[in-house]
């Protein structure tokens, strides 16, 4: 349509938009002395005898619902050959236009939460499912009101008086291999090309809920088909741990509409209204309510977060014995059927966080929370331990123990038990725990073996791996006969030269060795798996890596450190697809842990995606300030181009990790990539005036390269290849960009039988 042309007596004034049957004008009625929005089909479509019948229906189903809180249709019209229907002209903003980062203040969410399922409740009232509800189909107009557009989707569910029933179609309209609808926001009934009623419309508005509250979509996919499989299998992140302003009812609202099986949906919109509505009321009659939010858990489970103990001891030296106690409570009550216990990641930085225990279990998803405090004063130990319903504020259960350092194992199992005493009576009947607590576990017979674990445990949870590395060397030697210190030394050998620390051959043979005496002690475990899988990896055996992973998983599906480190070697096969449920699993296994958005930021920047990785990286950074999430800030930075970011990045990195050559090759490339060459430089001569024991051809090569020496890049990466370095594996990075196009990287892709 040409501005200024009339059709019949509309004349055209401007383009709005497109919509999902045709462009839409703004368009004058010289009859009435009115404006109007006008849509109208194109030509090529209107030949189309089916499309036809398309937008005649939606002119039917718009019609038919003649409420304020949708769109309203003046009339259908044919004028010249062309067919248009004119509707009520909207002065505002469609919804996708005014959500922000973060998501709405509470108040607007449910004022156009409450609009929208009102909206709904009329069009199903009269049998007219929407099926293409999104941001982009709901306009809030200047004066704050909603309403619904484009039902072009829609489909019948009954006849409208005096239409022949055939002439109401309940079949899903697709063409050949196409299921309508916009995808984000579709259902997984109507992504399987199912047959569908309301609740699909529920689903999707269940999808802009949740977009609505933190700004961003529930289900995530870097194809159509990542994307499908998302919604088809993936819970999203709660809302609690995105926003904990949000009242608990809110985020279970969300949820319900969000559920695959439409069954467990809210089984009207009118139902799912006067939640929206319940919820409103309550935010002004209950401000208690409103700050804190009610705390859900299944009936027939008990949720606990165990936090880390105080240290109460005069030199407060005593933290990693806080941690070790707090993690063995945890090991005992996890066996329990009945018992859901919140990850150790995301336990301990929310104890740390300093917010109060609702706000805590509100964040971890859970009722209880038990804390507790330890004191030493030499051979003595005191601790203490509580249990709360952090719900109702009150106390479960409470004890202090005086007992001898050594009796510390005996300390832990006790407190298991009276927590599992407290709470077996709240759990269903079909999920009692066992009297007994939890099958024996390994312990140590030395408490000083016991110490030096612990202290293992808490440095390489700060990425102190050398300090880690020595920890655990210590407390094998003290007590030979504890299957988790050698499994913990076996993972951090084999994580040292992963990272380049060590030489990879060496690591290998050495870890493998101590598997097998854990293997021996305690039987197969998940955190052996796990370590035999990264093993493999950096031998390039990839069939026993996945299988060493899938069997970790298949012993303990919430297995983070699994999760995450399989699909990022996924994602160094070019298996995207695979590797995002892997990273969104961990991500709802451990929600507050930074690891798992780290590895799933390092994930696509290996699959060239740098812009989605920021995100990624950016919450990774946001819980914990690592050594390996700033350096992927740096390559994300300088690949997109924001070269003073990612310098200032590189930097940070190299200080945070004590001038680990990986990071110092990191800064040198990012140097080089922005031009500052002869500092560039500088860092190649560091690098190459390191000791043979910490090899780092890997990020030499990427400053090589960027500074135009690629035979002497090739020349490095010849002897990371010949030494199995791992970080060689990850070829998709943007520290190669420079190096790609030279046909010995091909080569190289090959060797690593990795996608070309």
């Amino acid at each position: 349509m040409v501005i200024g042309q009339k059709l019949a007596h509309y004349k055209i004034v401007s383009a709005i938009g497109s919509g999902g049957m045709g462009q839409v004008y703004c368009a004058t009625d010289t009859r009435l002395q009115r404006d109007v929005a006008l849509k109208v089909l194109p030509p090529e479509m209107a030949a189309n005898t089916e499309l036809l019948e398309r937008f005649r229906r939606e002119a039917r189903a718009v019609a038919a619902l003649n409420h304020p809180l949708v769109v309203t249709i003046y009339s259908v019209e044919e004028a010249e050959g062309i067919h248009f229907l004119t509707m009520e002209l909207l002065d505002g903003e469609t919804l996708d236009r005014i959500i922000p980062r973060g998501g709405m203040p509470l108040d607007q969410w449910l004022a156009i939460a409450g609009s929208l399922a009102s909206a709904l409740t009329v069009a199903h009232d009269k049998g007219i499912v929407h099926r293409d509800l999104k941001p982009a189909n709901a306009m809030v107009t200047k004066d704050g009101q909603v309403k619904v557009l484009d039902f072009g989707l829609a489909k019948i569910a009954r006849s409208i008086p005096a239409e022949p029933q055939h002439d109401m179609p309940t079949e899903v309209h697709t063409s050949k291999g196409v299921v309508m609808g916009t995808m984000p926001y579709m259902s997984p009934e109507q992504l399987q090309g199912q047959e569908l009623d309301h609740r699909t419309d529920i689903f999707s508005l269940g999808v802009m809920l949740y977009e609505m509250a933190v700004g961003e979509r529930p289900f995530r996919g870097s194809s159509s088909i990542a994307l499908a499989s998302s919604i088809l299998r993936d819970v999203p992140r709660p809302l609690l741990e995105r926003r904990a302003d949000l009242p608990a009812a809110l985020s279970l609202i969300v949820n319900r509409c969000l559920e695959k099986n439409a069954a467990d949906r809210f089984q009207s919109a009118r139902e799912l209204a006067n939640a929206i509505a319940e919820v409103r009321s309550n935010r002004t009659s209950d401000a208690v309510t409103e700050q804190h939010g009610a705390i859900e858990t299944n009936p027939a489970e008990v949720s606990i977060a165990v936090l880390p103990f105080a240290d109460m001891s005069a030199a407060k030296d005593q933290e990693y014995l806080c941690e070790g106690m707090a993690e063995e409570i945890m090991n005992a009550l996890v066996p329990i059927d009945g018992i859901r216990v919140a990850s150790r990641t995301s336990a301990f930085r929310a104890g740390k966080s300093g917010d109060d225990l609702p706000a805590i279990a509100r964040v971890l998803s859970v009722r209880h929370v038990l804390e507790g405090s330890v004191r030493t004063a030499g051979a003595r130990l005191r601790v203490t331990a509580q249990l709360t319903d952090a719900t109702t504020g009150y106390q479960l259960w409470s004890q202090r123990f005086d007992r001898d350092a050594i009796d510390v194992f005996a300390i832990q199992d006790e407190i298991a038990a009276g927590v599992v005493d407290v709470v077996k009576a709240r759990l269903a009947p079909v999920t009692r725990p066992a009297d007994r607590i939890v099958p024996a576990r390994p312990q140590i017979r030395n408490l000083e073996a016991y110490r030096s674990y612990l202290k293992g445990r808490h440095l390489r949870g700060v990425g102190f791996f050398a300090g880690a590395l020595g920890a655990f060397e210590e407390a094998v030697r003290l007590d030979p006969t504890h299957a988790p210190s050698w499994t913990a030394l076996a993972e951090i050998t084999i994580l040292s030269a992963h990272m380049g620390m060590i030489l990879p051959r060496e690591a290998c043979v050495a870890a493998r060795t101590m598997l097998a005496t854990a293997n021996e002690l305690q039987g197969e475990s998940a955190d052996a798996l796990h370590t035999e899988a990264f093993a493999s990896f950096l031998e390039r055996r990839w069939g026993p890596m996945e299988s060493a992973w899938r069997r970790a998983l298949q012993l303990q599906p919430d297995h983070v450190l699994s999760l995450a480190s399989f699909a990022l070697t996924l994602c160094s096969r070019r298996r995207l697809g695979e590797a995002i449920p892997l990273f969104e699993r961990a991500i709802d296994a451990d929600p507050i842990a930074s690891f798992p958005y780290n590895l799933y930021g390092w994930g696509l920047l290996e699959c060239g995606k740098p812009q989605e990785a920021i995100r990624f990286i950016e919450d990774a950074l946001s819980l914990e300030k690592d050594a390996s999430a700033i350096g992927a800030a740096a390559m994300a930075y300088i690949a997109l181009g924001r070269f003073e970011e990612g310098i200032a990045a590189g930097e940070t990195g190299v200080l945070l990790s004590h001038r680990s050559g990986f990071f110092v090759g990191i800064l040198g490339w990012a140097l080089a990539v922005a031009g500052r060459k002869a500092e560039a430089r500088v860092i190649v001569d560091e690098l190459r005036a390191r000791p043979s024991g910490a090899p780092t051809p890997v990020s030499e090569a990427y400053v090589l390269g960027a500074l135009g020496e690629v035979d002497a890049a090739f020349a490095v990466l010849d002897r990371a290849d010949e030494e199995h370095q791992g970080l060689l594996c990850y070829t998709g990075v943007p520290g190669f960009d420079s190096l790609r196009a030279d046909r010995r990287f091909t080569a190289l892709l090959r060797r690593l039988e990795i996608p070309v």
